[in-house]
């Protein structure tokens, strides 16, 4: 697991291997970034 600290588009690449060699994928993802409500609105009705 990987964790981004800010939203984006990022490229990401995936290595595997074991004694029979290695394969790699790459992928673009995109990564929202999260908000968070202030702790005053948690009572809110």
């Amino acid at each position: 697991m990987h964790a981004y600290w800010s939203g984006g588009t990022y490229t990401v690449t995936l290595t595997a291997g074991n004694v029979c060699g290695s394969d790699q994928a790459t992928a673009t993802i995109t990564v929202r970034r999260c908000v968070y409500l202030p702790l005053a609105l948690r009572d809110y009705q």
